[in-house]
């Protein structure tokens, strides 16, 4: 890894799988010299600054594993990057969004057909909005979103209704709020964009459009670092 100078910043951009990431790993490939720590976690110099790449696997303990690992290190800013599923249907594919706001929404109790949140329970809070959001200007205008995070992507109607009237949702991801967590008690300035693949209703995978979302998020990227 190259050493860091005065003027030079480290970032981190994570995500769940290879694809999600892929284009943005192959043009920096191409183009900026670049260290292979594993696996998983890869270094790119570009315009002074070291871009760390760090494929997490998907879900919160995936996720909550590999940031844990990398604790010790110091990040200017962290942002984690995927596609994501969509209940607001103003919300087009391919769009970006950011998350302001994210839920652990299947943290709490059954009791009979009633679900008790986490708060509720007076364990904890399932609510994650985070104190050190940052959003580069370079993203102003990206719509924020309130989100939540799920083991399980919904794709039956009945539970689609019932998770919409408890926490009134725009999308849904399985690692943002695990990321948004481990950022805070890092103290890492961070961010989560991701893109809409598709809607979250009954699971019909034709009409959904995951190379569109992953291409946007991607050509992004890309635009947003050449210009760090």
């Amino acid at each position: 890894m190259s050493i860091k100078t005065k003027h030079s910043k480290n970032y981190l951009i994570t995500a769940a799988t290879f694809e999600e990431i892929q284009l943005l790993f192959q043009y920096l490939k191409k183009n900026y010299n670049f260290k292979k720590i594993n696996t998983q976690h890869f270094v790119f110099d570009v315009h002074n600054h070291h871009w760390h790449l760090v494929i997490t696997g998907v879900g919160m303990v995936s996720t909550s594993y590999h940031l844990g690992k990398l604790s010790a290190n110091k990040y200017d800013w962290a942002v984690n990057i995927g596609i994501a599923g969509a209940f607001d249907k103003a919300l087009k594919i391919g769009e970006i969004v950011i998350i302001q706001e994210d839920i652990f929404s299947e943290m709490g109790a059954e009791d009979g057909s009633h679900f008790i949140p986490l708060s509720q329970l007076h364990l904890g809070n399932e609510k994650i909005i985070p104190k050190k959001l940052f959003v580069p200007k370079f993203f102003s205008y990206i719509k924020t979103v309130k989100a939540i995070t799920v083991n399980t992507v919904h794709g039956k109607l009945s539970s689609i209704k019932k998770v919409t009237k408890l926490y009134q949702p725009q999308v849904e991801t399985m690692e943002s709020a695990a990321f948004y967590f481990a950022c805070e008690q890092n103290k890492w300035k961070n961010c989560v964009i991701r893109s809409i693949s598709n809607y979250v209703e009954k699971r019909n995978k034709d009409k959904w459009n995951i190379p569109l979302a992953i291409k946007n998020l991607n050509d992004l990227m890309i635009r947003f670092i050449e210009q760090s």
